[in-house]
């Protein structure tokens, strides 16, 4: 179950961290990715806020489908987990766009944040099943 947690927690952190990874993106994509609009540093603190909840957003959802498939008391965790997480994001990213702008380094800093908080992480492991062994310890 604990397994679980972590990887509806490490889809929501996926989908918060791509925000800031756009910025990384490079300016001379390939002719298939020219479609896709690239963050542009330094942006409005309100733009980057409305990239982030939408990102938010998404991971919830994910994280809401994975919950659904757990007994209420670990559903209820998750999501608890999932908030304390989020509060943790949002005030990075009010800190950040307090002046009204939010750069390129600012954004990694919320990525940070957000991947320290395991928001929208499905799938990362921290490692800590492999001491229990493939039978679970037994």
């Amino acid at each position: 179950m604990r397994t679980r947690n972590w990887l509806v927690l490490g889809v929501a952190l996926a989908a918060l961290v791509s925000v800031p990874a756009i910025a990384q993106a490079s300016t001379d994509a390939p002719p298939q990715h020219a479609a896709h609009e690239h963050a542009k540093f330094p942006m409005t603190a309100a733009e980057f806020k409305t990239k982030v909840d939408a990102r938010t957003t998404k991971a919830r959802a994910e994280m809401e489908k994975q919950a659904a498939t757990l007994p209420a008391d670990k559903a209820r965790e998750l999501r608890a987990e999932f908030d304390r997480g989020l509060v943790r994001v949002n005030q990075e990213v009010t800190r950040v766009g307090a002046d009204g702008k939010v750069t390129k380094e600012e954004a990694k800093e919320v990525r940070k944040v957000a991947r320290e908080a395991h928001i929208g992480r499905v799938g990362h492991h921290r490692g800590h099943h492999r001491a229990e062994g493939k039978d679970g310890g037994k």
